[in-house]
């Protein structure tokens, strides 16, 4: 995962082989590893922690029912290296104790454990895990997180509710995965945060259904240009002339003609004139019109609105 590998290569680390308990194991391991009564073993962990090795505790907090290894984490956290740590949180614990783990030894682990730690919850613990953790993240991994790992109907709340801890790229990368009518209302509140190329991504990456209402909400924020592709590349034929007319404001003469000559189906093109004519003029009207069947109504209009002569018109 992309995250993982910007992760890993800020930090190095040097992983202890473990030990397997063997016939050279030191006697208080023996004894822990004999014992029954997690009570005891406990104790054993307690008392006898600073004698251990890491990989030794590990071993012995491994002997103990998964409900208690927490204790043992907790009893001998003083002698186990970050490493070991980790390695108990994300293999030997169930998801409850994995976030009770996370809130006491975070601070222990580096952020490429904590990623993957993540990756290894599940994905009804990961908002509560990025709660917990949350002041160990920047503005990227966080907006990183909210984007990989956290489930997709919890996104747009967990966008809001750290809107003023997330940059504006990753508002953007986090509202491209997001659900459509969703994604709409984060346009709605953050367009104007976001470029409008991250904008024009977003919208290109939604589904052909709901591009027409994303554009009619963030269209202020967008050049002419962009506009202008949008509605003849990315916006179905039908619905084309609906998001010209939403965007004919901010259009110029020359995109307006393009669009309508170019992409407005023939038979929604003497409504697009008609409802538009007050910003176009007759030359460009006349480029429109070229080899296009007229009815007599749209003949009205062309010489009324135009100036046409009706001997010129085809």
């Amino acid at each position: 995962m992309g995250i993982l590998s910007k992760i890993k290569n800020m930090f190095s680390k040097k992983k202890v082989k473990k030990l397997a308990a063997s016939t050279n194991t030191d006697k208080t391991v023996k004894l822990a590893l004999r014992e029954k009564n997690p009570d005891r073993i406990l104790d054993i962990l307690t008392n006898c922690g600073s004698t251990l090795t890491s990989n030794e505790i590990m071993t012995i907090i491994l002997k103990l029912p998964i409900n208690k290894r927490l204790d043992g984490m907790r009893a001998a956290k003083r002698h186990l290296t970050p490493y070991d740590l980790f390695e108990i949180i994300n293999n030997k614990l169930d998801g409850n104790n994995k976030l009770h783990a996370l809130e006491e030894f975070q601070n222990q682990l580096d952020l490429y454990d904590i990623y993957k730690i993540f990756d290894n919850l599940s994905p009804d613990k990961r908002t509560a895990a990025l709660e917990i953790c949350l002041d160990r993240f920047d503005s990227f991994s966080l907006g990183e997180l909210i984007k990989l790992y956290i489930p997709l109907v919890e996104r747009s709340d967990m966008l809001y509710k750290y809107d003023e801890l997330i940059d504006s790229f990753s508002k953007a990368d986090i509202i491209k995965k997001m659900i459509p009518d969703e994604t709409i209302k984060a346009l709605e509140k953050y367009g104007s945060e976001l470029n409008s190329n991250n904008i024009c991504e977003i919208i290109t990456s939604m589904p052909m259904s709901h591009i027409t209402q994303a554009l009619k909400t963030t269209y202020k924020y967008l050049n002419q240009n962009q506009i202008r592709d949008i509605i003849m590349y990315n916006i179905p034929e039908y619905q084309r002339l609906e998001a010209l007319e939403s965007c004919s404001d901010v259009l110029d003469i020359s995109i307006k003609t393009d669009i309508i000559k170019y992409s407005i189906p023939d038979k929604d093109k003497e409504t697009a004139v008609t409802d538009l004519a007050d910003s176009l003029d007759s030359d460009h009207v006349s480029n429109i019109i070229e080899d296009l069947r007229i009815s007599a109504n749209f003949v009205k209009v062309l010489t009324k609105k135009f100036g046409f002569k009706k001997e010129d018109i085809g």
